[in-house]
C-alpha cells in the first residue's frame, strides 16, 4: 500500500480528489499515478437516479449491486422492477 505523502495529498488535491479517497484508493492497492489523477464519478448523476431508484421502492443495496456489481447503467438500475420471489 502506498503512503499519503504531502506530495501525494497535494497531487491528488490539484485533480479534484480529497485526501479519504486517496486514502481508500491506496489501501484497495491503487498505483499512485492513477490514485491521484483518476477523477471520480460524478456524483449528482448517481443521486439523481438513486433518487428514482428508490421513488421505484428499489432499495440503496439493490441499486448498488446492479451498478456495481453487475454493470447496469444509473437509468436501468433505478427503473427495472425488481424480480419477485417466489415463496
Amino acid at each position: 500500500m502506498g503512503m499519503l505523502t504531502p506530495q501525494l495529498i497535494h497531487k491528488a488535491k490539484q485533480n479534484g480528489i480529497n485526501q479519504e479517497t486517496l486514502r481508500i484508493r491506496l489501501s484497495r492497492g491503487w498505483d499512485e499515478e492513477r490514485a491521484t489523477t483518476e477523477p471520480t464519478e460524478k456524483k449528482t448523476e448517481r443521486a439523481k437516479w438513486l433518487k428514482v431508484a428508490i421513488d421505484n421502492g428499489i432499495n440503496v443495496v439493490a441499486f448498488n449491486s446492479r451498478v456495481y456489481s453487475y454493470g447496469w447503467d444509473y437509468e436501468e438500475a433505478a427503473t427495472r422492477p425488481l424480480r419477485k420471489r417466489s415463496v
